[in-house]
């Protein structure tokens, strides 16, 4: 490569925690559809940082979708029926 050259690298990550108006986003569900499900008891937010604000886990958002639209989870094709339980 030159010395000119302008070599630019971008990383496709998923973040591991969202905001509520991320969280509405991601999951694609309009915002009153969220506000039910938060009142439920299907997703919850949890508070963080000084200022308690309302973070909402990735993990937890897919989980919620799938089981709110009775569909498998992940990239891998596993389906989630709960938690794992090890002996």
């Amino acid at each position: 490569m030159s010395e000119n050259s302008d070599v630019r690298i971008f990383l496709a990550c998923q973040p591991l925690t969202l905001n509520r108006k991320e969280a509405i986003a991601y999951t694609g569900l309009p915002e009153k559809t969220f506000s039910m499900l938060e009142k439920d008891g299907s997703i919850r937010g949890r508070r963080y940082g000084k200022n308690g604000s309302l973070i909402y886990r990735r993990i937890d958002l897919e989980y919620m979708v799938a089981r709110l639209f009775d569909a498998e989870l992940g990239e891998f094709g596993v389906c989630f029926d709960g938690p794992i339980e090890f002996d």
